[in-house]
């Protein structure tokens, strides 16, 4: 059997928190705060892909049309994007309006590539492949939110060279915390041999250019691993990775053969600042960073003494983003008491580290500390050798999709750890890419909020080592964890997903507000949209 790591793309919370001990209680009794939509019935091969915004009235989605070029979503086949639906549900979850967005660029077609809502205005962003000039050409166009119609004409945002027909153009839209700025990255070079280059494009609300700029990242893309994108209320962006020594190797006669760096591109991309992260002797295995309202970076994460699969403490760093200078620094592994509330499965067998831990979230506290939120997540791969009677075989590969516990640790301003306590979660499904598991977070106040898929049975277990396993949609619960100021959580039942009808896709349901979750489930031909007040 083979193991595959996977990590998750980072979500950046904003909170005011101080927590925490490790306690629990459990209720069965139905969240009087949820609000659920009638069922619905989806439009055909579509589903629902983000959650744009809300204004007064209406709240916004963004719905993908998909194909299936294969046999199977997961277990090997292809989907692929044929298009873009916008839709607009009222305050009281009904559905308001429903349309496609099919645009086009000096009245020839082109292809919509994204929708963001930015300051409260909904923009779409077109791709247009000129092939007279070579060129892929990037638009936007603003929506009419009344009719969820384009409106005026495309402008364009830039242009970077086509390549082939799958290779049309590579860009990301990354958008600041307060909603008002935004930032489209352009891949311009990619090759392993050289340096890799992008064309940045920095927005206010109403898309007017704050600045461009090329940017040459100083590492050969052999010796650069990418790993997290940030945008900060100013239009500065930041960027962390993993620098190599020697090829992408994790490791050298014994220890780590890369490090942490943190680039910043500031000032309207004028000032370029590079904040390495390292800790002596010791492999960093997952790093996340957030700013502070103060202009201040804070870069956290696990490390472990033996490789990049388990972990033994957590490391964190803080940096005055302007200067670079170092303001702390600090680690401290996990006491005993910690690690004794794990199962011998997850903790490695030699050296009594964590495993396989992916670092999820981190909430900058006002005093300078910070939550850290991680789940254990991994895929086994298994294979399976079918003989017949004439002499042939045949193999097939099922792929386990393992979402366990959630962990969150409590770190003071001196950098150590004032707590740190574990969510109980099992989450095994098979050859659906984990398609309704893991969890959404929020924070209100001062408390926090997970979300997540379980098995029934869970809401009156009392110890965490005879959880059942959560394993599909049949027989699962909607489950609402809360996490107290002084550190004590409980379970309640948020719906039955049975009795519904529908199940929640947890990586689709985000907090959209100081006070509710959006929420979104769906079963075959059926959907439901909700909102869970906080």
């Amino acid at each position: 059997m083979k193991m595959i790591p996977m990590k998750k793309i980072a979500l950046f919370l904003l909170g005011i928190l101080a927590f925490y001990n490790s306690s629990f209680a459990q209720t069965t009794t139905p969240s009087s705060r949820l609000s659920l939509s009638q069922e619905m019935k989806e439009p055909a091969n579509s589903t629902i892909n983000d959650y744009l915004g809300e204004d007064e009235d209406h709240f916004y989605v963004l719905r993908k049309k998909i194909k299936s070029a294969g046999t199977s979503m997961f277990a090997g086949g292809v989907w692929t994007n044929e298009g873009w639906i916008l839709e607009s549900y009222t305050n009281e979850l009904t559905l308001k309006m429903r349309q496609e967005i099919i645009p086009s660029v000096n009245g020839k077609p082109a292809i919509l590539d994204n929708v963001r809502y930015l300051d409260g205005k909904l923009f779409a962003y077109i791709l247009y492949v000129n092939r007279e000039g070579n060129q892929t050409e990037l638009y936007f166009q603003p929506i009419d939110k009344k009719t969820l119609t384009l409106s005026g004409t495309p402008k364009k945002i830039i242009s970077i060279p086509y390549e082939t027909r799958s290779r049309q153009g590579d860009f990301r839209y990354e958008i600041s915390r307060n909603k008002m700025t935004l930032a489209i990255i352009a891949s311009v070079h990619d090759d392993k041999d050289a340096q890799e280059q992008f064309k940045v494009t920095v927005f206010n609300g109403t898309m007017t250019k704050l600045w461009q700029k090329e940017i040459t990242l100083p590492y050969e893309s052999v010796l650069f691993e990418k790993e997290k994108l940030f945008l900060d209320n100013n239009g500065n962006i930041y960027l962390s990775g993993r620098v190599y020594k020697e090829k992408a190797k994790e490791r050298k006669n014994g220890m780590a053969n890369y490090s942490y760096v943190i680039l910043a591109y500031r000032d309207l991309g004028e000032t370029q600042k590079e904040y390495p992260i390292s800790l002596k002797g010791e492999f960093i295995t997952d790093l996340g960073f957030n700013m502070t309202d103060d202009d201040k970076l804070a870069a956290a994460g696990f490390y472990s003494t033996q490789g990049t699969y388990s972990i033994k403490g957590i490391c964190f760093t803080l940096i005055n983003a302007a200067s670079g200078a170092v303001i702390k620094q600090g680690s401290q592994s996990f006491d005993a008491s910690f690690l004794e509330i794990f199962s011998k499965q997850q903790l490695d067998k030699q050296d009594q580290e964590l495993y396989r831990y992916s670092l999820d979230e981190i909430i900058i506290r006002s005093d300078g500390g910070a939550l850290l939120l991680a789940e254990q997540f991994y895929v086994r791969e298994e294979l399976t050798t079918t003989r017949y009677p004439d002499g042939r075989t045949s193999t097939t590969t099922t792929y386990y999709y393992y979402y366990n516990d959630v962990m969150a640790i409590n770190v003071n301003p001196d950098m150590t750890i004032e707590w740190a306590t574990k969510i109980p979660k099992r989450q095994v499904t098979s050859n659906d890419g984990g398609y309704y598991s893991s969890y959404a977070s929020a924070v209100s106040g001062d408390k926090i909020y997970l979300l997540f898929n379980d098995h029934p049975d869970n809401l009156t277990v009392t110890d965490p080592s005879r959880l059942a396993k959560y394993s599909g949609v049949k027989n699962s619960v909607a489950t609402l964890v809360t996490i107290s100021s002084d550190g004590k959580w409980k379970k309640s039942l948020l719906f039955s997903n049975k009795i519904q009808g529908e199940i929640l896709r947890p990586k689709i349901c985000e907090q959209v507000s100081v006070n509710h979750f959006f929420l979104y489930g769906e079963k075959g031909k059926n959907y439901i949209v909700g909102r869970a007040e906080l």
